[in-house]
């Protein structure tokens, strides 16, 4: 039942029974304020159950119910608008982002995330944020592997539990770190007794938030990119549920942005969109649904760690496409500075001119809602005084507009193609499942897998077989850095830190011809 409340409220009744009867069992008025959807209890609820537990009384015990009730809903109704007036009168929404963050304790990288985090905090004591966000690969280097302890001891102990500013909540989304053991673990946190002070906010594995403040409203969406990227982790976790996850997930996002009517639309996940750096840009592949609804639905903000720096990417339509990866671990890669065409730039970035900015000395993100119109942007690195880049984001209308030109004429890559012009090869032959390529022909590369797995079961997938199992790189380098062979069949995650695998398509060739008969 659906009631008009003043000039841009609609407000529904829930109860339960026939309409008629409704009333006398409410037990909330939830009213949209614009984007803000509020349930308030009405107080007459429990008087009007006592007074006609169902099945009996008679018909006039109905009418008094239903009376006693109405006359509750304008007390409802003046509740509903007092609220909108405190959310009008509220600093605008503004929150923090981090990605990247949770390095193992005792490393090089360790040191750079507790510079950032002293930095976060320092930052969240002045612009008094309404809440974080973790852009993912929270647990180097495998996930919480089914423990909530280590939840504690790479997020609580090093931010909120160390720093009394940033006591705030968190919104999680996973990466493909955390995803090498049981994601549902970082899920489950959140309604544990172990999640102290309760800031770990992640309850499921996509979700939506909403805020409101200065006029503005803003819908947060957080997806899990896993999902979308055809990730063999995923497929391994999920088994036969993978495909219906991945229809489950994309099917709410298109309703919810259909559906909302925030002034801002935010989307927010782990795996790039377009980026110049290591990992190849989702935009042209795996991820090309979620362009065309942020297309569509007018997404001014997109955000994402996944890639160890810091960069902006503005597309020609206006939709900026933010990364920030840099809360412990850096990566100094990029491939078009400059843009060029004979690099594959086309398939990284939107256009020449659409990256705008890059680092990777360790930092974070802000995002403040100044109006309707126009957002905030500041990037910092890794002290709170230290501020890189800032941008006034124009806002961007629901696009019925066509995309800009250059995207407008981009034809998709088939896997093949794409894997072809992003190098991702060992001599002719594609791999897969590759988290970066430590060579131009990447037949020493990253694997992005689950613990359980080994490089020979990484150079299987492409066709090839394993030479070596590299040790990851000493402290401070960059993840293709490499020792010692630690043997084929180590499991990923036995080794501490990234494996680089070794692939030999010569040595597959010889295997093959040795198993034909004579």
């Amino acid at each position: 039942f659906r009631l008009k409340v003043g000039s841009n409220r609609i407000c529904w009744l829930t109860g339960s029974g026939s309409l008629h009867a409704m009333l006398s069992r409410i037990r909330f008025l939830t009213c949209c304020l614009g984007a803000l959807e509020l349930s308030l209890p009405l107080a007459c609820a429990s008087s009007c159950a006592a007074k006609k537990p169902d099945g009996a009384g008679g018909a006039d015990d109905d009418n008094d119910g239903e009376a006693q009730c109405a006359m509750q809903l304008p007390a409802a109704a003046a509740a509903s608008a007092k609220a909108e007036a405190a959310a009008n009168d509220a600093a605008p929404p503004l929150f923090l982002l981090i990605g990247d963050q949770g390095c193992k304790p005792g490393t090089d990288d360790d040191e750079r995330m507790e510079k950032v985090s002293a930095a976060l905090a320092g930052v969240a004591a002045k612009v008094k944020p309404n809440h974080i966000v973790g852009l993912g690969d929270t647990i180097y280097d495998s996930g919480a592997e089914g423990k909530f302890d280590l939840i504690k001891s790479r997020w609580y102990d090093k931010y909120p539990g160390a720093h009394e500013a940033l006591k705030l909540p968190w919104h999680m989304v996973q990466g493909n770190h955390d995803w090498r053991s049981d994601p549902m673990t970082q899920v489950e946190f959140t309604t544990s007794s172990d999640n102290e002070g309760g800031f770990w906010e992640y309850p499921a594995l996509w979700y939506k938030k909403s805020m409101a403040g200065a006029g503005v409203t803003v819908d947060i969406f957080y997806i899990d990119t896993m999902l979308w990227t055809g990730s063999a982790e995923a497929m391994t976790r999920l088994g036969t549920k993978y495909s219906k996850s991945q229809t489950e997930q994309e099917e709410w996002l298109e309703a919810e942005l259909k559906a909302s009517v925030a002034d801002w639309k935010v989307v927010i996940g782990h795996h790039v969109m377009y980026s110049d750096s290591t990992h190849h840009s989702g935009a042209f592949l795996d991820m090309r649904k979620v362009l065309a609804m942020i297309d569509t639905y007018g997404v001014a903000l997109f955000f994402n760690g996944h890639n160890h720096n810091q960069e902006v990417v503005v597309d020609d339509a206006g939709h900026w496409y933010i990364t920030s990866g840099n809360g412990c671990k850096s990566t100094s890669t990029q491939y078009c500075s400059p843009y060029s065409i004979g690099q594959a730039c086309q398939l990284r970035l939107p256009g020449p001119d659409s990256k705008k900015f890059f680092a990777h000395d360790g930092g974070f993100a802000s995002i403040k809602f100044s109006s309707k119109s126009e957002a905030e942007l500041v990037l910092y690195g890794d002290s709170s005084s230290s501020i890189l880049y800032t941008a006034k984001i124009p806002n961007v209308e629901k696009a019925a507009v066509a995309r800009g030109s250059v995207r407008e004429a981009q034809v998709a890559p088939t896997a093949e193609q794409f894997l072809i012009a992003m190098n991702q090869t060992c001599n002719s032959a594609l791999m897969k499942q590759v988290s970066e390529c430590c060579e131009r022909d990447c037949c020493k590369s990253v694997p992005d897998m689950s613990v359980g797995q080994t490089c020979a079961d990484y150079c299987s997938l492409s066709g090839l077989a394993c030479q070596a199992a590299l040790a990851p790189a000493p402290e401070g380098d960059e993840a293709c850095g490499s020792g010692d062979n630690l043997g084929c069949d180590l499991a990923l995650g036995d080794a501490n830190g990234d494996l680089v695998c070794h692939c030999s398509p010569v040595v597959a060739e010889q295997q093959s011809a040795a198993a034909q008969p004579p």
